[in-house]
């Protein structure tokens, strides 16, 4: 298992909630956004992201950084 892990990202955009999967009309307006953000993507695909002032203390066990 590969891991990629970002830190201190300026502006991470488009971070719509997990069950929205669709956007229509007026949602398109809507982009909401972090600043000072962490993103980990695992095997291509994004695992888990926020703010850095909740960054984990630990990562998943088994990922390699």
């Amino acid at each position: 298992m590969s891991a990629l892990l970002i830190t201190h990202i300026g502006l991470l955009a488009g971070v719509h909630a997990s069950d929205i999967l669709v956007l229509r009309g007026q949602q398109l307006a809507d982009l909401p956004v972090i600043a000072n953000a962490w993103l980990l993507c695992v095997d291509g695909i994004i695992h888990d992201f926020g703010p850095m002032e909740q960054f984990p203390e630990h990562l998943p066990q088994g990922l390699e950084t």
